[in-house]
């Protein structure tokens, strides 16, 4: 469960110059924040004192919660990451320097190790718009942000460093509130916090750690290695009922509500060896019933199957749902090993699964089988296993009503059946 806390000053971190490769081949993960303003220049070593205890001017930063719990990671954020904007370092004794904000930043990825954020190798590129005040961070998602789900918390961070009067050096800051892939958020303006004389409102960096909005992106892709495995439904509500009927989950402490289940015959031998899986947030034993936005309440992740039907976790993929049309999009790479026999003569199939009642009654609706870059329909209102509690009337029966889907490559390959 995830359990908030008050944002507080920016974690500061000692920034080192990356120069990991990058991949074209793997999920990106790629942010924006919006300033009330960036300037064409900016000056370094602002306050000599401030530098003398911080060594930079200012640092703006995405924290990434990937496990979307505060109690784990950096103790103020819950991050286990850290993609960081930092104006180049300077050494005490310096002068005010005038430069091109262009030529003032350095990017690095920190990752939460043992009671402090450690420097990863990892690239993080950066876009800044002057015109449109915005600063766009992305970076290769495949060799860092392990677990990244829509389920994960990202929060927007800025911070000035300068001298109070009559104190010690300290940083102005500022901290968005969290959100989840795919959901931008807004900022009130002219609300930096820790700004004491002489930090104000008019000082020339306050805008530019002014965050007015903050959009956490979303993961895209898998380059040419990507497979999408999408699932329409009947419907999809704006907010999903979760923990719909308590009683389910309390006998043995978890469970999901629904499940969509992509199951793929690889060597096509008759029996399922890979599952694509996405299913909405698990509920413990003492769950209550609630509703949460669907789009950040549905993950994903790869699975193997076992000989009795049973799924082993792998990791998890990038899933995406679109509300208006009624699906859901999960992405997985294709040069993923366990994915590696798939062929156009490979069998595929997609199911829905609905709990409820006490003992775990499951509702199903499944697709015919079908091949890769092929699609299918399906009946609606043709949900089997369907009784008591459930029915056509319920409100997350068309959740679970598949109506077509279809798994394809990028750029339509496969759809010709050659490799």
């Amino acid at each position: 469960m995830y359990v908030s806390r008050a944002p507080s000053l920016l974690a500061l971190f000692t920034l080192c110059i990356s120069t990991g490769p990058t991949s074209s081949h793997a999920a990106t993960l790629t942010s924006k924040l919006t300033f009330a303003d960036l300037p064409t220049t900016i000056t370094l070593c602002r306050d000599s004192i401030a530098i003398q205890t911080f060594g930079f001017d200012e640092q703006w930063a995405v924290l990434v919660d990937v496990d979307a719990n505060a109690l784990t990671g950096e103790p103020s954020s819950g991050a286990e990451y850290a993609l960081v904007v930092q104006t180049i370092p300077q050494n005490y004794p310096c002068s005010p320097t005038v430069v091109a904000t262009a030529d003032a930043l350095l990017t690095g990825v920190f990752m939460w190790d043992g009671g402090m954020f450690q420097p990863g190798p990892e690239t993080l590129n950066l876009a800044v718009d002057l015109a449109a005040n915005t600063m766009t961070l992305s970076l290769d998602t495949s060799g860092t942000l392990t677990g990244l789900s829509g389920t994960s918390h990202l929060r927007a961070s800025a911070a000035a460093t300068y001298k109070p009067t009559s104190a010690s050096p300290t940083a102005a800051s500022n901290n968005t509130a969290s959100t989840t892939l795919g959901h931008p958020i807004t900022d009130p303006s002219g609300n930096v916090q820790q700004c004491t004389s002489p930090c104000s409102a008019a000082s020339p960096y306050y805008p530019y750690i002014d965050i007015v909005a903050f959009d956490p992106g979303n993961i895209t892709g898998y380059g040419a290695n990507t497979l999408t495995f999408e699932f329409h439904v009947a419907s999809l509500p704006a907010n999903i009922g979760l923990c719909r009927y308590p009683s389910a989950f309390a006998s043995d402490g978890s469970g999901v509500d629904t499940i969509w289940l992509s199951a793929i015959d690889i060597d096509h031998d008759g029996s399922f060896d890979v599952a694509v899986l996405a299913n909405t947030t698990p509920q413990d034993a003492s769950c209550t019933s609630h509703t949460a936005p669907t789009a950040t309440s549905v993950s994903a992740g790869l699975y193997t199957v076992e000989p009795g039907g049973g799924l082993v976790y792998v990791s998890d993929l990038p899933v995406s749902v679109d509300v208006a049309s009624g699906t859901i999009a999960v992405q997985a790479p294709r040069n993923d090993p366990l994915l590696a026999g798939l062929s156009s003569s490979s069998v595929l199939i997609e199911q829905t699964q609905g709990f409820y009642a006490a003992n775990h009654t499951i509702a199903v609706d499944g697709s015919p089988a079908f091949a890769l870059g092929s699609s299918f329909n399906d009946p609606t209102q043709d949900v089997t296993m369907c009784t008591g509690n459930c029915s056509t009337g319920q409100p997350w029966y068309p959740q679970i009503d598949l109506v077509g889907g279809t798994v394809y490559g990028p750029d339509g390959i496969f759809y010709s059946g050659f490799e």
